[in-house]
């Protein structure tokens, strides 16, 4: 859809990942993720060779969780004067016990490791209308005695 392409543009085009194919690659991964929300991701990839660029191109030490939101944020941030609304949530994020995610720390009970991510949503508090992502906050809990 040629309007994912768009809002994938807008919103990861200006990326600074060290290597323009790298930027052009993340905003070709937004676009399918844009088309289809609700899937996983091996289903929001229209063949195995997407994929395995995905994966490839979230292993590069140049493509951080700050190299790619960060323009989204600056965008969002740069709406004209008004009244907005910035909405906070954290979600947690598991990967399992048995995943070996290096830097990941205890979930829950301790059963499972991830991490929590906070996020602002910023909201016209008039129309109700998405701006976007105003920052996002990732935490790790540290590991203790009980989640080893």
């Amino acid at each position: 859809m040629q309007a994912n392409r768009d809002w994938a543009q807008m919103n990861f085009g200006t990326c600074e990942l060290a290597d323009k194919r790298r930027t052009r690659r993340l905003v070709e991964l937004a676009a399918e993720v844009a088309n289809n929300p609700a899937a996983s991701f091996p289903d929001q990839m229209p063949t195995w060779s997407d994929l395995k660029a995905a994966d490839h191109l979230f292993d590069c030490g140049d493509v951080t969780f700050e190299a790619v939101a960060g323009p989204h944020w600056e965008q969002t941030k740069q709406c004209e004067a008004g009244r907005y609304l910035v909405i906070g949530d954290t979600t947690e994020l598991d990967f399992g016990r048995h995943r070996d995610v290096p830097g990941l720390g205890p979930t829950g009970n301790g059963g499972g490791l991830g991490f929590l991510l906070h996020n602002g949503l910023l909201v016209a508090a008039e129309s109700n209308e998405v701006m976007g992502v105003a920052g996002q906050t990732i935490h790790y809990r540290p590991e203790t005695k009980a989640s080893k």
